[in-house]
């Protein structure tokens, strides 16, 4: 059975994309900070880590036997304000979180999926990035990063017959909806 890693699967969007790949027939490493995951099943291996640690990231695909694909589904949302409100320390996290982590967690499994030449990368963005709403500056940025590095990442490694490509969710009902209205 073949393995899809998914980042940030202890949230809301997390949950739901290991519950579709398992019922797909997939097995599923997810990996998050949280303390542990709210979903169980017998084809669903969990760990709390931080898929910002390209040496934790490594280790974590590397484990992965028969790797089919990575879905980044970690992220961190905005409450909206002007941005003379938004601190450096919030815009360079929301950075952190929504854009440096695509780029660990696929250094992570491009190698392994370069020399299978096979696999899928979904990187989650938001339809934000295409269509923006104000007061959200730093969110809205760091999304239109994950297209463009997902753009980058596509011509990088279809020559491997490795697929990457970016989804622009709108409003999902998870606590991250909350975040957004606070």
């Amino acid at each position: 059975m073949e393995t899809v890693i998914v980042t940030g699967a202890a949230g809301g969007m997390g949950q739901a994309i290991v519950k579709k790949l398992i019922a797909d027939g997939y097995h599923v490493a997810g990996i998050d900070l949280a303390e542990e995951s709210l979903y169980s099943h017998p084809n669903f291996y969990y760990k709390q880590g931080n898929a910002l640690d390209e040496e934790q990231m490594k280790a974590f695909a590397g484990k992965a036997d028969s790797l089919a694909g990575l879905v980044n589904a970690l992220g961190i949302a905005q409450s909206a304000a002007p941005i003379e409100e938004v601190s450096m320390e919030f815009w360079n996290k929301v950075m952190d979180v929504n854009v440096k982590s695509l780029f660990v967690s696929t250094k992570a499994v491009a190698a392994k999926m370069k020399q299978a030449r096979k696999g899928a990368i979904v990187n989650i963005a938001s339809i934000s990035a295409v269509r923006p709403r104000p007061g959200l500056q730093a969110y809205i940025a760091s999304k239109g990063a994950a297209e463009s590095f997902t753009r980058a990442m596509a011509i990088e490694l279809a020559p491997y017959q490795v697929r990457v490509n970016t989804i622009h969710p709108g409003p999902a009902d998870t606590k991250m909806l909350g975040q957004f209205a606070a």
